[in-house]
């Protein structure tokens, strides 16, 4: 490394602590570290434009890569991007990478409240607990979806993805549009695919209960006013939609919240050449 001695003044681009290792080292006097040294940092108009910069940069490559995207979305989840829209905003995953950058913000933020209700890393899928292989499927697609989205106000879209990557559904279209809660109605009107979970009584899960459910469970909470949530489970006490959570979403909205849980019916079964899941009605 050069250093240059400029009117008594020792100047470098390096950091504070090589001056020190050289002045250990004999090679300058460790005086000249603490009085004459003169270490140059960015102005703020500098680091201002250098922000400004990366920002755009982002921003431009944030557009740019749509359709690098789609391809890789398509990819991913064995999806057309031209199938039906999946919620009242036309949303789809051929436009999904609009509003990536506005739910990975707001990821980052559920992150960070400490409330009851909260946003995980992902603890994995429960395979011991997992006694139906079509569940597993559906499981596993949903981490890989959760995983890959980590965003925040897009449960509906995640969940929908893991059905139709999984062979559940067939299109976007197939489920009603808007908000998560509606999903509860597709599931009544197809009950010979889907059965509703509940105790051993006849009576709604409590909440433990609802976090100790094997993987592959579909779970859709609601309150009046509310768009509700919607998540597949992992066995480990986490939902699986756009992101991962701890199933606490009852206990945060309180008086009123409620959830009803779902899973495939025995007529499903796993297709190793597709790998999808097919059904069979044996009727």
């Amino acid at each position: 490394m050069r250093i240059q001695r400029v009117n008594n003044t020792y100047t470098n681009k390096y950091p504070h602590n090589t001056l020190s290792d050289m002045a250990f080292a004999g090679k300058i006097k460790p005086a000249s570290i603490a009085t004459n040294t003169v270490l140059k940092s960015p102005s703020l108009k500098r680091k201002f434009l250098n922000l400004t910069g990366i920002g755009l940069i982002g921003f431009i490559a944030m557009l740019g890569g749509q359709k690098i995207r789609q391809n890789y979305m398509r990819n991913l989840l064995n999806a057309d991007p031209a199938l039906s829209a999946i919620s009242t905003n036309n949303q789809n995953i051929g436009d999904f990478s609009r509003i990536m950058l506005e739910g990975r913000i707001k990821h980052i933020f559920s992150g960070l409240k400490f409330k009851t209700y909260a946003l995980e890393k992902t603890k994995g899928i429960n395979f011991e607990t997992c006694s139906d292989y079509e569940d597993l499927i559906l499981a596993k697609n949903a981490q890989r979806i959760a995983a890959y989205f980590k965003t925040a106000g897009n449960c509906y879209t995640g969940a929908k993805h893991a059905l139709l990557t999984s062979g559940v559904i067939k299109d976007y279209g197939d489920m009603p549009l808007g908000i998560a809660s509606n999903a509860v109605k597709y599931f009544e009107r197809h009950n010979d695919k889907f059965q509703e979970i509940l105790s051993k009584t006849g009576k709604n899960l409590t909440p433990e209960e609802l976090r100790a459910l094997p993987a592959g469970h579909i779970v859709v909470y609601s309150k009046e006013g509310l768009p509700g949530h919607i998540a597949v489970t992992n066995g480990r006490g986490q939902g699986m939609s756009d992101s991962f959570d701890n199933m606490r979403w009852v206990e945060e909205h309180g008086e009123g919240a409620a959830f009803r849980v779902f899973k495939l019916t025995e007529g499903w079964f796993f297709n190793p050449k597709t790998k999808a899941l097919e059904f069979h009605n044996k009727k």
